[in-house]
């Protein structure tokens, strides 16, 4: 039995026991993994991540078909030095509660959530506030039930929670709703800037992978904000996290504090402690009765800096131009992330080797592709709100989708786990492994 660890990797369950602050983000972790094996199948090396669900999103970003770990994270208000996923996690979901302050005449919308119970208005279980499924109800974006039927959906009751705020602030209830999809779709927008554009990355340059209960219904509205194209929305969204679990091998992480100048002089202490890190990785590989690789990496800074940047190298890269080669590599990123690269010395902080064992996951077979317009996995048709008006929207069974069907905006795809929201002029294609790529454009384009 293996037990998945925050930084995207397993170990034993005897590993666990040893160290159990390494499983302290797996779940996150798991989404993450996934939506890189769904990304690789694509084709796609740099995407951003976003699982919506109930109460919460998280978003990541994951480059040349990598995560970023971060090597400290802070769970409630304590700093933990345990690596971890780098993952942004935000109150805004299904159930984020939309509401009017009582000091300023404006629309709020979350963080507090109504959760499961009583959940949303319209799940009829007693929840009397307006949320963001109901907003998504009201608006035409969700078909009159969930989970393949099993939940229904009572748009008179999601009616009657937001006409409570359309009265305060004199207002039809679509407009309302709009606004709470808005709000909350800006809220998401903004978290994956910070993952992107604040570390020097232009989401234009990444596909946008959506998964979560309800990340594929507002992930078209996200990629139009930041112009990350194609969405991706895997064919089982609601279950990525766990279908991730399946995708990673072993991983452990060796690390030894060594503030040293980035200097010739250093090398002799910098090759010794890096022979004792290999060591304990390689033995850690043996422990767990894995075969697999160990990578290196050291934390550097400018002097007087109170950040450090990770830089990557190999084992064969600790030769006598380490020192030159290091730097160069250390100043360039400095560069890309902050526009600048300071006139001082550079100094090493940690010194680290991961043991990284094989995965075992298989990509999935593809899939025979044929063009079609997807009509034969046409259900019904409902109303869509979009600027003010009201639009004709057909209704789409995605199990019946099959590879190669082109499905134009806007549309609604409904699935058991899931509901995928296309805009209008943009179009969803299903590709050789049945996922859904939204993209700009018609169907006839």
């Amino acid at each position: 039995i293996n037990v998945v660890r925050s930084d995207g990797g397993l170990m034993s369950s005897q590993a666990a026991a040893e160290l159990p602050v390494a499983t302290i983000f797996s779940g996150p972790s798991g989404g993450v993994a996934g939506a890189l094996a769904i990304g690789r199948a694509a084709g796609i090396e740099n995407i951003l991540t976003f699982d919506m669900g109930g109460t919460s999103t998280d978003v990541s970003v994951c480059v040349d078909a990598e995560s970023v770990v971060a090597r400290e994270t802070i769970v409630g208000e304590f700093p933990i030095r345990a690596a971890s996923v780098d993952v942004r996690s935000i109150g805004a979901g299904g159930g984020s509660i939309a509401y009017v302050p009582s000091t300023v005449r404006s629309l709020r919308v979350g963080p507090e959530s109504a959760g499961a119970d009583p959940g949303p208005a319209c799940y009829g279980n007693g929840g009397i506030c307006p949320t963001v499924t109901d907003a998504n109800l009201l608006l035409g974006r969700l078909p009159g039930h969930l989970l393949s039927g099993e939940l229904p959906l009572d748009k008179v009751l999601a009616e009657k929670a937001f006409q409570v705020i359309a009265d305060e602030l004199g207002m039809d209830i679509f407009s309302i709703a709009q606004g709470v999809i808005d709000i909350a779709d800006e809220s998401m927008a903004a978290a994956l800037r910070v993952m992107s554009v604040e570390r020097g990355l232009d989401p234009r340059q990444f596909a946008l992978v959506a998964f979560g209960g309800a990340g594929p219904l507002h992930a078209n509205a996200l990629a139009a904000l930041l112009g990350c194209y194609p969405i991706v929305i895997p064919s089982s969204p609601g279950v990525l996290s766990a279908y991730g679990f399946q995708t990673v091998g072993h991983r452990s992480t060796f690390t030894r504090t060594l503030i040293l100048p980035l200097a010739d002089k250093s090398l002799p202490m910098i090759r010794s402690v890096f022979a004792d890190l290999a060591e304990r990785a390689r033995a850690w590989l043996d422990s767990e009765d894995v075969s697999g690789d160990i990578v290196f990496s050291c934390d550097l800074r400018f002097l007087r800096q109170g950040y450090e940047l990770e830089i990557g190298f190999s084992e064969g890269d600790l030769d006598n131009n380490f020192h030159s080669e290091i730097l160069e590599r250390f100043r360039v990123e400095h560069q890309r992330l902050y526009g600048f690269v300071p006139e001082a010395e550079a100094e090493l902080v940690n010194l680290r080797v991961e043991a990284l064992g094989p995965a075992t996951f298989k990509l999935p077979s593809a899939h025979a592709s044929e063009l079609g317009d997807g009509e034969h996995a046409k259900i019904g048709s409902n109303r869509v709100y979009v600027d003010g008006n009201w639009q004709p929207v057909g209704l789409y069974e995605r199990t019946s989708l099959t590879a190669g069907d082109v499905v134009g905006g806007p549309a609604v795809i409904v699935q058991a786990d899931t509901t995928t929201y296309v805009l209008p002029n943009h179009k969803a294609t299903v590709d050789e492994y049945l996922n859904l790529l939204i993209t700009k454009g018609g169907t006839h384009e």
